[in-house]
């Protein structure tokens, strides 16, 4: 279905939702007037093809790592459920059943339930990090397969580690600013970064962040998602 957004809601850089401006809307163009005069703007233009815009469906990387991420924060009984269902709609590779593992002796039964739902989805094409809570410095518990491969590293190096091991030189000081208040109010985030392999090729990630909470309603632990993508060599130095 194709919408029409007006000129305002471009400028201001999608903070101002085309949705809220299109809801109930039947005359579209009085109603972006109205919403330009309650905001002191000039009117749109008569001509609103200009200003046309496809409504789209969120990307399909993003809805992955969205429910991705819901179904290892899932309740007891409701992962397979929710990954069968994620299998079938993003057409994934992945086995739901994965045959039990062993735990270090000091590993709690909420910290091995968490590792296992990372563990069945080794395979999936997507990177997956958990970590533990961030008073203690969020220590990476587990990186699933298809990460470790892709990054170069083994699981018994990055086990411990905080995640800035993968950091770049030059990190962005707005995306670790947007972590750390992620991090402070137990919130879900979501940031563009720039990191590095193991080998210190650089590569791009849209990283989503979402706290797990335990029984107690306080943060256990943490769930990264991320798809990596490479960066070419002239956009790496620059």
């Amino acid at each position: 279905m194709s919408v029409y957004v007006n000129y305002l809601c471009n400028k201001r850089h999608g903070r101002f939702s085309p949705v809220g401006c299109l809801r109930g809307v039947r005359d579209r163009r009085s109603t972006c007037a109205a919403v330009a005069r309650r905001r002191h703007l000039p009117p749109p233009p008569a001509n609103r093809d200009r200003y046309r815009l496809v409504a789209a469906r969120p990307s399909v990387r993003v809805t992955l790592r969205r429910d991705v991420l819901a179904a290892i924060d899932a309740d007891r009984g409701a992962f397979r459920t929710r990954v069968s269902a994620l299998v079938d709609e993003h057409d994934l590779d992945v086995d739901v059943d994965p045959t039990d593992s062993e735990h270090p002796a000091d590993r709690t039964e909420r910290e091995a339930m968490l590792v296992d739902r990372v563990r069945a989805l080794d395979d999936l094409p997507l990177g997956l990090t958990l970590t533990g809570p961030a008073y203690r410095d969020t220590p990476i518990v587990y990186v699933n397969r298809w990460f470790r491969e892709w990054t170069g590293y083994a699981l018994d190096e990055l086990r411990g580690r905080n995640p800035r091991l993968f950091q770049g030189p030059d990190p962005d000081a707005d995306a670790r600013a947007d972590f750390r208040e992620a991090l402070s109010t137990w919130s879900t985030v979501t940031v563009e970064l720039r990191n590095r392999r193991r080998d210190g090729t650089p590569f791009a990630s849209r990283v989503s962040l979402r706290p797990l909470f335990g029984d107690a309603g306080t943060v256990t632990h943490w769930i990264a998602a991320q798809k990596p993508e490479p960066i070419e060599a002239a956009d790496a130095d620059g």
